[in-house]
């Protein structure tokens, strides 16, 4: 990205093009796939720019709003945060994920699950995205924040901090993204996203176990005391005090009474996967 210090024009491509094409298995430009490893991830590189131009990177915690923009909580008093009030424009490399499981045909399974950062990341595949923030202040939005981190309560009360929101207008994941692959349409889902609190107060209470299950199971995730902190029409989030989930659902979700029975129906699958592989192992030992 660069300024014309003549006109003052910015170059509207967020991520240069590089003339090198490089073309990635048809498993791995699987849009869920992408979805997953927008969702999954609680920490992400932020990069911002200084009015000297500069770049400047710092560590940031992420969650997403319902359509998988991207949201970072931060103070005006941190350079980071300067920036970006001076400069909307940022990136951020996303926390790579920890495993996907795969299906027998070897396709990868749309759910995936996050740990803490290894020096095993020239291994895992690598998601960036850019474009420009804004501050938000929408109580469902903010609520999206704090399911993911509530140690930042404390924080969202002080007058410097802000809650920002990523309109994604470009995305790199080995290749080019296309936005649209990350970024969803939330139209006829405003009756999901006004219910998900108390989505969220229901499953964490009475449905632990289907959590557990589909965490560990589906996502290859391990096992712990797996809680619920969004729900959106692509699929739920998930966390553990060590881990995160991201569960894809099936087909798209826009009514709040269908994400019970679907969690549970996935569950139920899971569970069999999981009897069946335990039955062969048993036969071939």
């Amino acid at each position: 990205m660069r300024d014309d210090t003549t006109t003052g024009a910015r170059d509207a491509s967020a991520i240069t093009p590089r003339d090198v094409q490089v073309d990635l298995p048809q498993s791995t430009r699987d849009p869920r796939r992408m979805r997953v490893h927008l969702r999954a991830p609680v920490v992400a590189a932020l990069a911002t720019r200084d009015p000297g131009g500069h770049p400047f990177a710092t560590l940031t915690n992420i969650a997403t709003d319902q359509d998988g923009s991207p949201l970072l909580l931060t103070s005006q008093l941190t350079l980071h945060g300067r920036n970006m009030r001076a400069d909307g424009r940022i990136s951020l490399s996303l926390q790579p994920l920890a495993g996907t499981l795969r299906s027998e045909d070897g396709q990868p399974i749309a759910h995936g699950w996050a740990d803490a950062p290894s020096a095993s990341l020239f291994t895992r595949p690598r998601l960036t995205v850019s474009g420009q923030v804004e501050i938000v202040d929408a109580p469902l939005v903010r609520q999206r924040f704090l399911a993911r981190h509530r140690k930042t309560a404390a924080f969202m009360r002080m007058p410097d901090f802000s809650l920002w929101r990523l309109t994604v207008t470009a995305a790199h994941f080995g290749t080019g993204v296309p936005v649209a692959d990350l970024i969803l349409d939330c139209g006829g889902a405003q009756a999901l996203a006004a219910s998900e609190a108390e989505l969220l107060k229901i499953l964490n209470a009475d449905h632990e176990a289907d959590m557990a299950c589909v965490a560990t199971v589906l996502a290859g995730a391990p096992e712990g005391r797996w809680r619920a902190t969004g729900v959106d029409p692509d699929g739920l989030d998930l966390i553990t005090s060590k881990a995160t989930a991201r569960i894809s659902f099936p087909h798209r979700v826009e009514a709040p009474e269908a994400v019970v029975p679907l969690l549970a129906m996935l569950a139920c699958s899971g569970a069999k996967g999981r009897d069946q592989a335990l039955q062969t192992r048993e036969i071939v030992n």
